[in-house]
């Protein structure tokens, strides 16, 4: 009962302890059949059962059930992880919409919650990411049923924001060294950024419906660019997960890199447009489409940038504003 209404996650948690208990109580019957357990625990507190000492005996039975049966599982946790992910499956191209790693019961270990945080920000991340490679796979390929599911995702992400926002307020009431409380505003951001990418997937998702509803026609050539554009957002993506699970501020500058060509082929693509409208190869609201598909994805990329920025300064609040602070209302 207490996994009903939790995460893939806390399930799977929730029916590992089911088997191992359930396993445990049964090849257990066995020796308290044969006299052996109870022979064992009287051996540790022995003496007749009273009123006074009963509760000692239930406690070492209890102890001991779960000691024994933890040293037989230990060979075995790796098929019990197994089986506890077989036994609870999920459900098709659904996502988990809740947070991942967040415990409650950690707010009052701060160092522990704030790894969590940071376990839950690349969970964000591959969230987001699918939200992502969703909409641009239903653009190219006219797919409306993975447009519908962009939806599903983004909502994900909001829950997210949400969720994690909330844990970092709660952990910002505790006793926090400097260091850690500097981590918060940048969690924070990173969150919001990661929430907008969510947001920036709908809109590309919106863009395929509009496509396909109005039997929209594009050229060889704006299909193209918009694969090359994907494809560093694409790289992207992996850096940012790379940088975020290691801290790895080299790979999180390959990034910054990246952001550049991305803006660069904004712009060039921007022209080639132009110029396949000025000499009639292209509709007019195609184009309108066109220019905003390649305005969402480059934005995919401001918000990748500020994850990159977060990683290369170690988590600290930088005070200068990023260009895309501008561009909220967006």
């Amino acid at each position: 009962m207490a996994a009903v209404g939790t995460n893939l996650n806390a399930r799977r948690a929730a029916m590992s302890h089911t088997l191992f208990n359930v396993i445990g109580v049964s090849y257990m019957l066995l020796f308290i059949y044969l006299g052996w357990f109870e022979r064992f625990v009287d051996a540790i507190i022995p003496g007749d059962l009273t009123l006074t000492n009963v509760m000692f005996h239930i406690a070492v039975a209890h102890s001991t059930f779960n000691v024994i049966n933890t040293l037989v599982f230990l060979p075995f946790v790796g098929i019990l992880e197994k089986l506890s992910i077989w036994l609870v499956p999920k459900k098709g191209d659904s996502v988990d919409i809740g947070p991942q790693y967040l415990e409650r019961h950690l707010l009052d270990t701060p160092s522990l919650a704030l790894e969590q945080i940071h376990k839950e920000n690349v969970y964000m991340l591959k969230v987001s990411k699918k939200a992502v490679i969703h909409a641009v796979d239903s653009f190219l390929n006219n797919d409306l049923k993975l447009a519908e599911k962009v939806n599903e995702l983004e909502t994900a992400t909001d829950n997210l924001q949400s969720e994690i926002t909330q844990y970092i307020v709660d952990l910002s009431q505790k006793n926090l060294l400097p260091e850690e409380s500097e981590e918060l505003p940048v969690l924070i951001h990173n969150v919001n950024d990661l929430e907008r990418v969510g947001d920036h997937s709908q809109n590309l998702a919106e863009l395929t419906k509009r496509k396909i509803g109005e039997q929209l026609i594009f050229t060889d050539d704006a299909i193209q660019e918009i694969r090359l554009l994907w494809l560093e957002i694409q790289g992207m993506f992996e850096d940012a997960h790379t940088a975020l699970t290691n801290n790895d501020t080299e790979i999180a500058k390959r990034m910054l890199e990246r952001e550049k060509k991305i803006n660069q082929f904004q712009v060039e693509f921007k022209q080639k447009h132009i110029q396949r409208l000025n000499d009639g190869k292209c509709q007019l609201n195609s184009g309108f489409v066109f220019l905003e598909f390649i305005d969402n994805l480059e934005k995919v990329g401001d918000r990748l940038t500020n994850i990159a920025h977060s990683v290369i300064h170690k988590m600290k609040w930088r005070a200068e504003k990023t260009k895309i602070s501008k561009e909220e209302v967006n």
